[in-house]
């Protein structure tokens, strides 16, 4: 089991993920959109799989460690 501080050291990091991941995401697919080495065609779709991939991913990562926290909180309470 682990202790109190670092599950909540934890949780923090798992709603930073889940709130700033696709932030970040949509920032740096905004960057490779307006840079001069963008071109369309096979590249548009890359981007759009991207995208997708990245808002997804953070909010699953973090609901995933969330969900381990509290599966871990929940055997600790009962062992004690």
């Amino acid at each position: 089991m682990i202790g109190p501080k670092l599950r909540r050291a934890l949780k923090v990091a798992a709603w930073v993920l889940m709130l700033f991941g696709p932030l970040l995401t949509l920032i740096a697919l905004y960057e490779v959109a307006t840079s001069q080495n963008f071109a369309l065609g096979n590249e548009l779709g890359r981007a759009w799989v991207s995208l997708a991939v990245g808002l997804v991913s953070p909010i699953v990562q973090g609901g995933v460690l969330l969900a381990l926290l509290s599966i871990d909180e929940r055997i600790q309470k009962r062992d004690v």
